[in-house]
């Protein structure tokens, strides 16, 4: 796993280039991908203990299910970290910074 001094720079790092940025909505950035045939994804998070899809996966009116960016980003930090990176939102839904989601529920 990484070092927390690296996990403090990741944090670091991206809240300022988010902070140099025009701001965004959460909506307009977080793009949101369709799986191919209904069941796919539940198949393939059953399949590997990697995929934790959903904490941040997306329902359509079909029942069918969806990734999105920030489910790939929260996927690969908490891979190759430990952790799941998330975003923070203001309250007009435009993004702000990120952390990293705390997955214990105790």
């Amino acid at each position: 796993m990484i070092n927390k001094n690296a996990e403090n720079d990741i944090v670091d790092v991206l809240n300022k280039m988010i902070q140099a940025c025009e701001p965004i909505l959460f909506g307009e950035f977080n793009l949101v991908m369709k799986e191919k045939e209904q069941g796919l994804l539940d198949k393939l998070e059953k399949q590997d203990d990697r995929i934790g899809i959903r904490p941040v996966v997306y329902k359509e009116p079909t029942g069918q299910m969806a990734i999105s960016t920030m489910s790939i980003i929260a996927t690969l930090t908490d891979i190759c970290v430990g952790k799941r990176l998330a975003v923070d939102v203001d309250k007009n839904g435009f993004i702000t910074g990120v952390k990293w989601y705390n997955t214990n529920t105790n």
